[in-house]
């Protein structure tokens, strides 16, 4: 067994939302204290707000050291949808045998 039980998907989801508030900034004082409120919850929301925040720090160092203008990547909009799409073929298992498919 774990030491730490797995997260909640919604726990992921609330730690990313208070995490993107957080960074837009201006958080009343309302919200800070919903904010803090969650936050000494439960260890759990500490450690999943605390994951979510590395994750976009080394998302955002990532995307800095690429060599792409995102801009331009942006304003040329979607790839056609035949761009660099390759079909594979499908694998179909073959029918039983006739002698399987018969009732019993």
């Amino acid at each position: 067994m774990s030491e730490f039980p797995a997260p909640r998907p919604s726990l992921a989801s609330e730690a990313a939302h208070w995490h993107a508030l957080q960074r837009q900034g201006g958080l009343t004082a309302e919200q800070q204290r919903q904010f803090m409120t969650w936050l000494v919850t439960s260890p759990a929301h500490l450690r999943e707000y605390i994951t979510v925040s590395r994750v976009a720090t080394e998302l955002g160092d990532a995307l800095r050291d690429m060599a792409v203008d995102l801009d331009a990547l942006i304003a040329a909009g979607p790839p056609p949808a035949d761009d660099n799409v390759v079909a594979l073929p499908v694998r179909r298992r073959p029918p039983p045998p006739a002698a399987s498919r018969a009732p019993r």
